[in-house]
């Protein structure tokens, strides 16, 4: 089911000129992280549902659908503090996940698109800027069947049939 866009947002996207600031949300989690980093684009940190998400500057760009490829996009954030850069140092294993949603500044608890899961590769970085490769996971190329009916599979299987 869709998630319905409160009217607040409708009116302010299909305006003008609005007064209304939209921020994006980014949660960062891996597995190797003690706890998800939680950023924001604005000014000033922002609480949304009970999280607090750090004022952080960073990039999204969102590239354009490609024939026979899963869309992808590009996500470029400052690793001034380090924080960043030391969990992109210590990743290994899967790829780091990046959840987006975006608010409105006047309704923060409110996520009015969000949030969409991206993986993070291809994960680069320098003394300030930390960057990668933000890709969907790639259903198109899963097997299908997942699974198959074989005796070692399913064991029981084979003495009801």
């Amino acid at each position: 089911m869709p998630r319905q866009l409160s009217p607040a947002f409708v009116e302010a996207v299909n305006s003008r000129e609005t007064g209304e600031v939209f921020i994006h949300l980014l949660k960062l989690s891996h597995s190797s992280l003690s706890e998800p980093i939680l950023v924001c684009d604005d000014s000033i940190d922002v609480v949304s549902e009970g999280r607090t998400y750090t004022a952080f500057p960073f990039e999204l760009t969102m590239a354009s659908e490609v024939e026979d490829a899963p869309p992808q996009g590009r996500l470029r954030i400052c690793g001034s503090d380090g924080t960043i850069i030391r969990a992109a140092r210590t990743l290994s294993g899967p790829a780091l996940i990046v959840s987006l949603s975006l608010v409105r500044a006047s309704a923060p608890d409110m996520i009015e698109i969000g949030p969409v899961d991206f993986s993070l590769r291809d994960v680069s970085y320098d003394s300030g800027v930390v960057e990668g490769t933000l890709r969907f996971d790639d259903y198109l190329n899963e097997p299908f069947p997942a699974d198959r009916v074989t005796p070692s599979n399913f064991p029981g299987l084979s003495t009801v049939i």
